[in-house]
């Protein structure tokens, strides 16, 4: 026999354990026997220590009941607020009515009044969020501003901005005289604001005095 000591060893190996062919039969089957009873002996007794638990678990109560009857005494309370609620607003005295004891020449002075309060707030609010030329002169159109000769000066003023600073059109922002010249049409348009601002307030004085008064509720 040739092939070296590696060789003969795994030989010598291999016929010792032809040799003991019955010893290795033997210990497989005990190996063989254990497993099998361990496969049916160790479930049974985890099965009966989990019933031993599940028999001392409680039953969980039935909440059915507790939440019908919160159901029944919410939907009771709902009606008693409900009824509260009617209650108070039929105790509740309904407001009196408003007389309008001025003649006919007055409402419609004041019918005229609220229409112009109405505009000037309209053009007024523009001009606070666009503050622009186009909304400048659109408030100084107002019959009630128009009316004031301060308006008419600051128009030309700023029709003559304007047409000095289209002349700047090409470069636009970026020359200082086009935004001295913006600067200078913003600065009238606040006074063409300031004038609108101070005739509401005309118009809102002259509303309050001509406006009806409710009569006043006697206490009993």
């Amino acid at each position: 026999m040739s092939g070296g000591s590696a060789y003969l060893w795994m030989a010598a190996r291999a016929r010792n354990a032809l040799r003991r062919v019955l010893v290795f039969g033997i210990v497989g089957g005990v190996v063989f026997i254990a497993a099998l009873i361990a496969f049916v002996i160790v479930p049974r007794s985890a099965s009966r220590k989990a019933l031993a638990v599940a028999q001392n678990i409680e039953a969980p109560t039935d909440s059915a009941p507790t939440i019908a009857a919160r159901d029944r005494y919410a939907a009771q309370i709902n009606v008693a607020d409900s009824i509260l609620n009617a209650t108070r607003q039929a105790l509740v005295p309904a407001p009196a009515a408003v007389i309008d004891t001025f003649p006919p020449a007055v409402r419609a002075l004041r019918d005229t009044l609220s229409a112009e309060l109405a505009t000037l707030n309209r053009l007024i609010d523009r001009a606070e969020n666009a503050p622009l030329p186009t909304s400048y002169r659109a408030l100084a159109a107002s019959p009630t501003v128009a009316a004031d000769p301060r308006v008419r000066v600051l128009l030309d003023s700023l029709a003559d901005i304007e047409r000095e600073r289209n002349a700047f059109g090409a470069v636009g922002g970026v020359d200082p005289v086009y935004l001295a010249l913006t600067s200078r049409a913003t600065a009238i348009g606040r006074e063409i604001k300031g004038i609108a601002d101070a005739k509401r307030g005309e118009v809102r004085g002259k509303l309050v005095l001509i406006r009806p008064t409710p009569p006043l509720s006697s206490n009993r």
